[in-house]
């Protein structure tokens, strides 16, 4: 008899078991999915909510100059740029969150931003000087391009013994300087000209301590695939600044905050007022932060592609579409002179690494990276990088530019970076990362049982078999 108890027995218990194991297939992701929608989204007084109004991982701000170790002979014939690259200096990052108001499924808010010299983790003091491209003078000088002969002949009267070149501090150029010839140029530039200049001229003169606009984004309360999306910025929900709609949305989130549930399909959407416009991010690798899954997200290559390769991207041409990389952020600047890109032109195109010596674009060094724990969304390591650059070319009527092509001059970069650490890690460990273990254990050791018990009965349902087979033939034979 091929089909005894025992067998029978090992048949139905494989089944019934492979049964519950594939059962727990829907009933865990129920749970694990309710289990976020109650924990996830900002509610007030709950976990996920004080995280974000008070993050618990350090942020660092830090800073990379371009030392521009030939500017005499750019200045006296015109050849490329040659630099080398210091930093870099190390901000720790304070984030408040003022102004917070939760309501029906937003939140609205403003967030100041302080930035603390760490000298341990720089290399060197702020007091560190460098070579860089007089950032005050040749921005006023490009205000007065299509100006009137008056207005020029003035400015080159007023600039004509300063040079393209300046030595400063590395905190100077950070923080802001006052310079003497701004301070002449502010008495005779026109009110007509609608151009306002600040006492002080730094990369991030006036940003220590102050916020970049009230935002009202979706809490998650409603639709957990919302968490942490802009719903407006300063009140609009598209921006001034572009030729497209397109180019103009406001999308995603402000790139702290990302929603649950990530594939290797999913792309991240980010609103960045440093560049006044919205990026995205897709999937580049799996690896682990402190033990814990994680997915890579970067941005594209052809993110900063020109419009004529990327026709999506003509309406940030303004108002000529530059070469793969750059992105003119002037209209958005007060028109000053300034052109974005990643750091060493990382993603550019060859022309315009080739235009500066010194340049060396490294994947892992320079490209912004999201790693992110793809069932909660929370982003365990966090670096936004971005370059400055100033471009300027030489105008007729004014001597200070004459040695100038057009072309990018990179001033710094930086590196705004977060990384989880390992008590936070733990912490997320013992409350997520544990107990998906079990489940996934749990469910997977069912299935593997129940396969295993259904093998079994077969295999020894084929002994039985082979056995009958060889009684038989053994009585036909006698």
């Amino acid at each position: 008899m091929l089909f005894t108890k025992p067998i029978i027995g090992l048949l139905v218990s494989g089944f019934v078991i492979a049964a519950i194991g594939g059962g727990m297939f829907p009933l865990f992701s129920y749970i694990l999915r309710k289990k976020i929608d109650d924990q996830v989204p900002l509610t007030n007084n709950s976990e996920s909510f004080n995280n974000w109004l008070n993050p618990p991982i350090p942020v660092y701000f830090q800073v990379y100059v371009f030392n521009y170790t030939n500017s005499e002979a750019i200045q006296k014939n015109g050849t490329n740029p040659s630099v080398t690259e210091t930093g870099p200096y190390t901000y720790k990052e304070h984030i408040e969150k003022v102004d917070v108001v939760l309501e029906n499924g937003t939140v609205s808010y403003r967030e100041n931003k302080y930035y603390i010299f760490d000298r341990e983790k720089s290399a060197g003091p702020e007091s560190n000087v460098v070579i860089i491209p007089n950032l005050p003078v040749l921005t006023v000088v490009n205000f007065v391009r299509y100006t009137n002969a008056t207005i020029k002949t003035l400015v080159n009267l007023l600039t004509f013994m300063d040079k393209p070149f300046k030595t400063l501090t590395v905190g100077d150029i950070i923080w802001g300087y006052k310079d003497p010839v701004i301070a002449n140029l502010a008495k005779y530039i026109p009110k007509s000209m609608n151009v306002t200049l600040p006492k002080k001229f730094g990369i991030f003169y006036g940003k220590n301590g102050t916020d970049d606009g009230n935002y009202i984004i979706h809490s998650g309360t409603k639709d957990v695939n919302d968490l942490g999306i802009i719903k407006s910025w300063n009140g609009v929900s598209s921006l001034p600044y572009w030729n497209s709609p397109y180019c103009n949305m406001i999308n995603g989130s402000d790139g702290t905050l990302f929603s649950p549930f990530k594939t290797k399909d999913s792309n991240i959407y980010i609103f960045s007022t440093d560049i006044c416009r919205s990026v995205h991010a897709t999937f580049d690798k799996k690896l682990t932060v402190h033990d814990i899954p994680v997915n890579r997200y970067t941005p594209p290559p052809d993110l900063f592609a020109t419009g004529d390769i990327e026709p999506a991207n003509k309406g940030f041409c303004t108002p000529n579409c530059l070469p793969s990389g750059l992105l003119n952020v002037s209209k958005c600047h007060q028109d000053a002179p300034i052109v974005l890109s990643q750091p060493h032109f990382y993603q550019a195109d060859p022309a315009v690494i080739n235009n500066v010596t010194g340049l060396k674009p490294d994947p892992e060094k320079h490209s912004t990276q999201l790693d992110i724990e793809p069932t909660t969304g929370l982003g365990l390591h966090l670096a936004k990088r971005l370059q400055i650059n100033l471009m300027i070319e030489a105008i007729p009527g004014i001597t200070i530019s004459q040695q100038l092509d057009k072309k990018a001059l990179p001033v710094l970069w930086i590196d705004e970076n977060a990384e989880v650490d390992s008590e936070t890690a733990k912490k997320f460990q013992d409350e997520v990362g544990i107990p998906m273990k079990v489940m996934f254990g749990v469910k997977y050791g069912l299935l593997s049982l129940g396969g295993f018990l259904v093998l079994l009965a077969l295999l020894l349902l084929m002994r039985n078999a082979i056995v009958s087979e060889t009684k038989r033939h053994g009585y036909e034979s006698i």
